[in-house]
């Protein structure tokens, strides 16, 4: 628009051919380079596969002459060595060639004798942990069902004297009864924070020195859970009587 303003039209429509001469002499000297390109390329990949082959060819030719050089080497050598030494020492050299290979092939048959029973034995011993640890998974199993029926008849018979307890409260306080003469017996004190925490410290001391997932580390570690729970319970129990 700018051009048109400017230029007369007689101008205007020269520079406009002009133009239009331009870009499409650029545009087909671009596609004739991207065909040169293209055709080059094609060119010399099908040269190189040529040459390729003409040299693998040459190669397997010059290689089948070597080996029939080599065999005509080999027999002529055993012509000459065969005329050298005589039929019967011949005889005798294939005699200990064929004890050589029967030595060989006996040789093998152990080899692979060896490597059946040693494989034979890997399995078996394979087969005994794989028993062992079966083993030791069940007993784990039985021990962790005993501690985990433990653990809920202690929970539930807490539960149960708590609910005693509380109707106990409900009803009527009991009477203080006259001490006699003769000595009451006094029941065992239930064990306190302290005892229980000493212990805890003991307990993680002993499992962090066990192997894990092993018999004595589970028993240990379900042992260590039930003296937390206890615990948990006595600092309730402690809170509940106004006493944390």
């Amino acid at each position: 628009g700018f051009i048109k303003n400017i230029l007369p039209k007689d101008k205007y429509s020269q520079w406009e051919t002009f133009a239009t001469v331009l870009i499409q002499n650029r545009w087909r000297s671009y596609l004739k380079r991207k065909q040169f390109r293209a055709t080059v390329s094609c060119i010399t990949r099908v040269q190189t596969l040529a040459r390729c082959k003409q040299q693998r060819l040459l190669f397997c030719k010059q290689r089948e002459n070597a080996i029939i050089i080599q065999c005509m080497a080999r027999k002529h050598k055993a012509d000459a060595l065969r005329r050298r030494l005589g039929n019967n020492e011949v005889a005798s050299l294939l005699n200990e060639s064929e004890s050589v290979l029967e030595g060989l092939k006996s040789l093998k048959a152990v080899i692979n004798l060896q490597r059946f029973w040693r494989g034979r034995l890997a399995r078996l011993q394979q087969v005994n942990e794989v028993n062992h640890v079966l083993e030791q998974s069940s007993y784990m199993l039985a021990q962790l069902t005993m501690l985990l029926s433990a653990v809920t008849i202690q929970r539930r018979w807490r539960l149960h004297r708590d609910q005693m307890r509380h109707n106990k409260m409900k009803s009527m306080s009991p009477k203080p009864r006259k001490s006699g003469n003769r000595k009451q017996k006094s029941p065992k004190k239930p064990p306190t924070l302290k005892e229980l925490g000493i212990e805890c410290l003991r307990l993680s001391t002993r499992l962090s020195q066990l192997r894990k997932f092993t018999p004595e580390w589970t028993l240990v570690n379900v042992e260590l859970k039930l003296v937390t729970e206890e615990m948990e319970y006595l600092y309730a129990e402690s809170l509940k009587n106004g006493k944390p």
